[in-house]
């Protein structure tokens, strides 16, 4: 209860303010080093495939959602997917999506998926359009 509420203030945290953010986004950094991490989201990869939990599991989305879709910049955005993703965390998502049709209060966490997913689709759409607009001289 009481990691589920610091995730919490976390994600509140990343909405806020750009320095709130920043905190957040660097304490995890800090943790991935003092604990030999591969990467700096390993702690919540790694808890959000071990506590099967809705309201732990939603407070984790809502912190992924919260550092992935404050910043304006794509770049940043797809960066923090793709470091996600090489976590196995598209597998984790699935799993998950399925545990919201059984899990009791499951529905918040839907919704933190969904958003999650949305964010991702926008963000490819707007990936597309970009690389579309580029010249391209192959001469």
């Amino acid at each position: 209860m009481v990691r589920t509420r610091m995730f919490e203030l976390f994600a509140a945290m990343t909405l806020v303010s750009s320095k709130g953010y920043k905190l957040v986004y660097r304490g995890f950094d800090e943790v991935s080093k003092r604990h030999h991490l591969p990467n700096r989201f390993s702690i919540l990869v790694q808890s959000l495939s071990t506590v099967k939990e809705a309201w732990f599991q939603t407070s984790c989305m809502m912190i992924i959602n919260g550092l992935i879709n404050t910043p304006a910049d794509l770049e940043t955005r797809i960066s923090i997917r793709k470091q996600l993703y090489s976590l196995g965390f598209a597998d984790l998502l699935e799993l998950m999506a399925e545990d919201t049709k059984w899990l009791r209060n499951g529905a918040m966490l839907k919704t933190q998926i969904d958003t999650f997913r949305d964010s991702a689709k926008q963000d490819s759409e707007d990936l597309a359009e970009l690389h579309a607009s580029l010249p391209v001289d192959l001469q």
